[in-house]
């Protein structure tokens, strides 16, 4: 008996280590992923197809991938994966990767340097992945469940902020139209010579911007 609950000790401590390298690796592959993704918007960075991207792109793509269908294919229930929202966030995070591929392959090499509409959009989902790390950390979940079970009062919060917003955003509009005139011909409002003339900007020019300045007044 004794040497049977060590070797159950020893399998639950292997399965523990294993699941925390598991885990801290995806972390880190997560982290990286949307480091890279960031610096490579940077106008240093923007479009010259450094290597160094590519491959850090590719380990990290390779590495989600890899999770994913491992976790498909050991889940119980096929059912239940497939309606957990995460991991649909999983399989968005990726897709773009699988998809700007096929469609270089497809076009060549030029599609990337061309910057078609329907590669940026699938690049865009990229930011997906920023939501994997909300499985791995519990702090992130609690709050998910507060946020939830907060509905009510977040929803009553967002109707009173929307009512100052349109009173406020309209009567800032209508008194600041007071210092300037409407101009036909360009189809905008000029500022009076008494408040600083053309040359002065006049941010505050339809009533949706008025709702803008409410909710933090532009620079």
């Amino acid at each position: 008996d004794a040497q049977g609950l060590d070797e159950e000790w020893y399998a639950s401590h292997v399965r523990h280590r294993l699941s925390t390298f598991v885990f801290t690796l995806t972390f880190v592959m997560i982290v990286l992923s949307c480091t890279t993704f960031t610096i490579e918007s940077m106008p240093q960075y923007y479009k010259r197809n450094l290597l160094v991207f590519s491959v850090v792109e590719a380990v990290c793509i390779g590495w989600f991938t890899l999770e994913l269908f491992t976790r498909f294919f050991t889940c119980s229930s096929k059912k239940k994966f497939f309606r957990d929202f995460f991991n649909w966030i999983d399989f968005i995070s990726i897709l773009p990767f699988y998809v700007d591929l096929i469609i270089s392959s497809i076009t060549g090499s030029n599609a990337k340097a061309n910057g078609l509409i329907v590669l940026r959009t699938v690049r865009l989902t990229r930011i997906f992945r920023v939501f994997k790390l909300s499985k791995y950390n519990e702090g992130i979940q609690m709050v998910f469940v507060s946020v939830t079970r907060s509905t009510d009062a977040l929803s009553l919060l967002i109707f009173l902020m929307v009512i100052a917003m349109v009173l406020f955003g309209s009567s800032i509009y209508f008194a600041e139209q007071t210092a300037a005139h409407w101009d036909e011909a360009n189809r905008t409002w000029i500022r009076n010579d008494e408040y600083g003339g053309p040359t002065t900007e006049h941010t505050l020019k339809s009533i949706p911007a008025g709702f803008w300045w409410c909710l933090g007044k532009p620079k």
